[in-house]
């Protein structure tokens, strides 16, 4: 089976010092992957790297095997290769299914002007964006249920 990402010989660097040198792993489909390392050890550098905000000074990023190095975020983002930060954000006054649904505008096909309008093909892409993130809410409600907190999942 070929990896749905491929990290090969990852080299980069900021004014002379090197924060990753031939990085390489691999990521199957479905695959959860986790990366630890002390502070400093270029772990965010990867991630800026592999999600595009940054560019590799060497090395190969390939994702459903495409050469993405000089691709954009926007790209890759479009392509299903996303990241969220360190602090993540929701919107405080909005539902979680409503903070799920902000979280699929990449997956529309709408423009802003559409949506404001409230064209037939927005409508049906907020629809679909609802039915999604109702399913990962039951999802992972279904998971966290017993354990504290699940109930802010509803």
């Amino acid at each position: 089976m070929t990896a749905l990402l491929e990290v090969r010989n990852v080299t980069h660097g900021f004014r002379g010092l090197r924060v990753l040198r031939g990085v390489s792993f691999e990521v199957e489909q479905g695959q959860i992957v986790g990366l630890i390392g002390p502070n400093g050890a270029g772990k965010s550098t990867l991630f800026n790297i592999i999600s595009g905000f940054l560019t590799p000074d060497g090395g190969d990023i390939r994702y459903a095997s495409a050469q993405i190095n000089r691709r954009s975020a926007a790209y890759r983002s479009y392509a299903g290769l996303v990241r969220t930060f360190q602090t993540p954000q929701v919107f405080a006054h909005l539902t979680v299914l409503e903070n799920l649904v902000a979280g699929c505008h990449k997956q529309t096909r709408s423009g802003v002007v559409a949506n404001l309008i409230g064209t037939p093909g927005s409508r049906r892409d907020l629809r679909h964006a609802y039915d999604e993130a109702d399913a990962a809410r039951s999802k992972a409600a279904g998971r966290w249920k017993g354990r504290r907190g699940w109930d802010r999942i509803r």
